[in-house]
C-alpha cells in the first residue's frame, strides 16, 4: 500500500505488481500507512488530522480515529492490534483496536504529551506494553503505554531526530535467557539506536538514558533502517 500526497492510497497486488484498488475520502496528503496485524484491514494517517481503518478487499472504512490537532505523520501497531499515532500536535495517542471489533472499537487507551515539537517517529514494543518516540525538539521518550507515562526522556542529539529504534531481541524457542531484571514495559531491551539531522547515528543506553557510542556522517540524515538481527543498520540522507 503506498499513500500519496494526492490524498489517495494505491493498493497493489505484491506477486504481479498490479494495482489492486485506490482508496479515496481524505481531506489531504497522506502521510503514513500500516497492515494491522489481523485480516485484510489497512490503517492510513493523513494531513486532515485522522487516522482511518479500511478493509483492503472492499475499500470499505470501518472506523476513523480523530483527536489529533494537526497532521497524522507517523503510526505503529502492536502484534495485538493496538495503534499509536504519532502527530504535529506533539502528541502519541493510544487506541485499542484489539479483536473482536464491537461498538466500543477504536477507543482511545492514552495520551502521551512531553515532547516540545511535532513527533518524527514512534514504535511500539513487541508485546505493546512500551513506546518510543522522538521528535523535532531534539529528544526521545520512552513510555509506559498503559498509563500514558513517561519512563526515561534520552538528549543528546543537536538538531531534531528524524528515526530510532529499539534493539529488541527475537526469542528462540528452546533457548534460555539470562535476564537481569525484566522490565513490565519494555522488558528485555537494554540499547536504542537513533539518527539525526546533526548528521549522527547514537546508540543509548536504555538503564541509564545516555548515549554509549555514535557515529558521525557527512550529512543531515533522514531515515534508517536495522536488520532483524540487530547486527546491521543502514542510514539514508537527502543526497545519497
Amino acid at each position: 500500500a503506498l499513500g500519496s500526497y494526492d490524498s489517495t492510497v494505491t493498493i497493489w497486488h505484491g506477486e504481479t505488481g498490479l494495482m489492486r484498488s485506490k482508496l479515496r475520502g481524505f481531506g489531504g496528503a497522506v502521510l503514513c500507512v500500516n497492515f494491522l496485524p489481523f485480516g485484510p484491514f489497512l490503517c492510513v494517517g493523513a494531513v486532515d488530522k485522522s487516522t482511518k481503518v479500511f478493509h483492503v478487499l472492499t475499500g470499505e472504512m470501518q472506523f476513523s480515529l480523530s483527536a489529533h490537532s494537526l497532521a497524522v505523520r507517523k503510526m505503529c501497531i502492536s502484534s495485538e492490534g493496538i495503534i499509536a499515532t504519532a502527530s504535529d500536535d506533539k502528541e502519541v495517542r493510544l487506541w485499542d483496536c484489539r479483536m473482536p471489533w464491537h461498538e466500543a472499537m477504536g477507543t482511545q487507551l492514552a495520551v502521551c504529551r512531553g515532547h516540545k515539537g511535532p513527533i518524527t517517529c514512534c514504535h511500539l514494543t513487541r508485546e505493546g506494553k512500551g513506546l518510543l518516540s522522538a521528535a523535532e525538539d531534539k529528544a526521545m521518550i520512552v513510555w509506559d503505554v498503559i498509563h500514558g507515562a513517561i519512563m526515561r526522556i534520552m538528549v543528546g542529539h543537536t538538531k531534531p531526530v528524524m528515526e530510532c529504534f529499539m534493539l529488541e531481541d527475537e526469542p528462540e524457542p528452546g533457548k534460555e535467557q539470562i535476564i537481569e531484571r525484566r522490565s513490565m514495559i519494555t522488558g528485555d531491551i537494554r540499547y536504542i539506536v537513533s539518527a539525526s539531522e546533526d548528521s549522527t547515528v547514537r546508540v543509548w543506553d536504555l538503564k541509564t538514558g545516555y548515549d554509549v557510542c555514535y557515529v558521525r556522517l557527512q550529512n543531515p540524515l533522514t531515515c534508517m533502517a536495522k536488520s532483524k538481527d540487530n547486527t546491521l543498520i543502514a542510514a539514508g540522507d537527502e543526497k545519497r
